[in-house]
């Protein structure tokens, strides 16, 4: 409920300042913005995030936070690929090193298919952001996923983790590796928990944790076996 009415008092903020017609361009930008992002994401209220963005976009065109914040929202609330990808071109445009536009569109041009411009574009969000978790992380993942690369996926990751020991999708994307690809089911499970800390509600790291479970009761059960069948051979050596 506290966090409720923090969220409302905040809105409620932004709704008057945008009122009172004081504000510069810029701070009208600002407030629009952020006032967008607590309708996205804590209010749960996509449509009146777009509103928000487009009449902020109508005062600053070339914003390329808005720009790259409306892809992301056309993108993954709206499914709009085609859109969200003109508002990332554009933001990129106006700004080639925008990290975080550099790092949507490529999260974009992978669901389309597109590999090598996603992984150039991975490639520079990194190199302009060697300790940003969140690029490190994203180009972690398309290694392992697109291009099969878990060692190089690895390293990605643990570096997003030193930069940032609770990004929880470096948590359980390293888990993953280290559990799928190394078999180290203990080494696994710890990061799962440390992610589950952070965030109970991760349901990718909640999955991780009982896969882990599974597949270390399996590896026992097969070393048992396994340690039975040498001791009878040694028996019947004998």
């Amino acid at each position: 409920e506290k966090v409720r009415g923090d969220v409302e008092g905040a809105c409620g903020m932004y709704k008057r300042a945008l009122e009172t017609k004081e504000l510069s361009e810029e701070e009208s930008v600002a407030a629009l913005f952020g006032y967008g992002q607590l309708m996205e994401g804590e209010m749960g209220l996509p449509e009146k995030a777009k509103a928000l963005y487009e009449k902020a976009l109508s005062i600053s065109p070339n914003d390329s936070a808005t720009l790259t914040r409306y892809g992301a929202l056309l993108h993954t609330r709206f499914g709009n690929t085609s859109d969200a990808e003109s508002r990332y071109r554009k933001a990129l445009s106006s700004d080639p090193n925008d990290v975080s536009a550099l790092t949507n569109y490529a999260l974009l041009l992978q669901q389309l298919g597109r590999n090598t411009e996603a992984g150039e574009l991975h490639d520079k969000a990194t190199s302009l952001a060697p300790d940003d978790p969140v690029p490190l992380c994203n180009l972690a993942q398309f290694l392992h996923k697109k291009k099969g690369k878990h060692k190089e996926a690895r390293k990605l990751y643990r570096r997003a983790l030193r930069s940032d020991p609770d990004h929880v999708p470096s948590l359980v994307g390293l888990g993953v590796l280290v559990g799928k690809f190394k078999a180290n089911y203990s080494h696994a499970q710890a990061l799962f928990e440390r992610a589950l800390d952070v965030d109970p509600e991760c349901e990718d790291a909640k999955e991780g944790y009982m896969q882990c479970l599974s597949l270390a009761e399996g590896a026992l059960v097969q070393d048992t076996e396994d340690e039975e069948y040498r001791m009878m051979a040694k028996m019947a050596e004998e």
